[in-house]
Formats: structure tokens, C-alpha cells, sequence
């Protein structure tokens, strides 16, 4: 369900109007994005916890085009969950939890 706008920006999709995902797409890097690397500072995962103040659960999803051709990892790699308090006086935290879809997106010039 598509959302008017709240807390200064708008939710790409809030499921059962309380579930938050985040739609993002990553492309023109040199490599894959790493998300072990993900912490709480993560500007999406921020985002989505925002919406999240009655589930306190939120979910960022990643469309991965990086313009090298990376192996693709198993799911174990593709998922992480960070935790954002919001406010940061919150006694429980929001669990975000991030996932990114790794592709393969070959320029036409570069195919044989």
C-alpha cells in the first residue's frame, strides 16, 4: 500500500499499514555492495526505522548492480539486521532488516 508522506520523507511500501520496506536500487559502483559493512548509520535502514514505531520491525530491500562481475554469494551474505532506537531514547530497539539482490548487469558492449 502506497502511503502519503510522514516523518518528512515517504516509505516506498508499508505492508498491513505497519510493516515498512524501503525500495532501493545501487548501480554504477565498481564493486558489490558489503553488507557486513552495514551498521546502524545506514541511511535507509534510518529511514525505514522511522516508519516502524508501531511494529518496531522494518525492511530494506537492495537491487545490487555493480558494473564488475562479482561472484554471487550464498543467502547467508545477502541479509543482515541492524538495530536503530528511534528516538534514541527508545528502552527497545527497531530491528531493520536488509536485503540486498545481487545482479549481474552487463553493458550491451561489453557482451559477446
Amino acid at each position: 500500500m502506497k502511503k502519503p508522506e510522514r516523518f518528512g520523507g515517504e516509505i516506498d511500501i508499508l505492508f498491513d499499514d505497519t510493516i515498512p520496506i524501503e525500495l532501493k536500487i545501487r548501480r554504477g559502483r565498481k564493486g558489490p555492495l558489503n553488507l557486513a559493512e552495514i551498521d546502524d548509520a545506514f541511511p535507509p535502514a534510518g529511514q525505514a526505522a522511522a516508519y516502524a514505531s508501531v511494529s518496531r520491525v522494518g525492511i530494506v530491500a537492495i537491487l545490487d548492480l555493480p558494473d564488475t562481475d562479482a561472484p554471487l554469494g550464498n543467502l547467508e551474505s545477502c541479509a543482515t539486521v541492524v538495530e536503530r532506537r528511534f528516538p534514541e531514547d527508545s528502552p527497545y530497539p527497531t530491528c531493520i532488516v536488509i536485503i540486498s539482490f545481487r545482479c549481474h548487469h552487463p553493458k550491451p558492449s561489453a557482451t559477446h
